[in-house]
C-alpha cells in the first residue's frame, strides 16, 4: 500500500501482514489497525523506471486511515534482489509517483 507523507518524509511504501481492529476496552470505540513491512528507502530505476524499494523493511503497527491507495508490489527475483513498485497498472498510481526520482 501507499500511505500517507510524513512531515518529515515522503510518501512510504508498505506490504500489509495482517489487518485488524483493536479495542482498548470492552465498549470501547473500535481502531482499525495494520502490521505491515514498511520501506523507508525507495528511488526510480534509470534502467526500468520501476520504483525500487531498498533496505530492510521495518515492522510498524499502522493507522489503516494513513493508507493513501493499494499499490502492485513486485517480490525480488533472482536476477533483481530488491522489491518494486509496479506504478505502470494505471493512470492513477503513475501520477501519484511521477516526481519519484
Amino acid at each position: 500500500v501507499l500511505l500517507e507523507a510524513s512531515a518529515n518524509c515522503q510518501m512510504r511504501y508498505a506490504q500489509l501482514v495482517s489487518v485488524f481492529t483493536l479495542r482498548l476496552r470492552e465498549g470501547s470505540v473500535p481502531y482499525e489497525m495494520a502490521l505491515a513491512h514498511v520501506y523507508s528507502t525507495a528511488r526510480r530505476d534509470v534502467a526500468l523506471g520501476f520504483i525500487g524499494l531498498h533496505g530492510e523493511p521495518s515492522i510498524e503497527f499502522l493507522d489503516l486511515t494513513k493508507i493513501v491507495r493499494s499499490i502492485h508490489i513486485l517480490l525480488p527475483t533472482s536476477t533483481r534482489h530488491y522489491p518494486v513498485v509496479n506504478d505502470l497498472v494505471d493512470g492513477d498510481i503513475y501520477l501519484r509517483l511521477i516526481d519519484v526520482k
